[in-house]
């Protein structure tokens, strides 16, 4: 099951010397992949999963909406392009998410903690 996500990347394209720097804010979903599974009744084991960053969309340019841009399509439509060919920003597309789920899961852990105490006090 894919989760949505947004995050903020910084790019430069051009190579040495940069034709374009800026900010994209990108939406994006991930799905988790499984680890490996061990043999079962059903199968004889199932190899394991990585995660996949998919459904890359550029939703801001340095801080600005896509659509009140004048080039604003053609610009996402490059900025995704080269997202979606390197390795590296798809591992911190990746990275981010994981770190928003690990923010997640601990402000649960905290409110689930405060809830006991509030329960233990009254």
């Amino acid at each position: 099951m894919a989760r949505h996500y947004t995050h903020t990347l910084s790019l430069s394209l051009g190579g040495d010397e940069p034709t374009w720097e800026g900010e994209a804010t990108v939406s994006y979903k991930v799905y988790w992949g499984r680890p490996e599974a061990p043999p079962a009744y059903s199968h004889g084991g199932l190899p394991a999963e990585d995660p996949e960053v998919d459904d890359v969309k550029v939703t801001h340019i340095d801080g600005e909406p896509v659509s009140s841009r004048t080039y604003g399509k053609y610009e996402a439509d490059t900025l995704e392009c080269h997202i979606e060919c390197s390795d590296a920003l798809l591992s911190e597309l990746l990275q981010a998410a994981a770190e928003d789920e690990i923010t997640a899961h601990d402000d649960a852990m905290e409110r689930r903690w405060e809830e006991r105490r509030a329960e233990a006090r009254d």
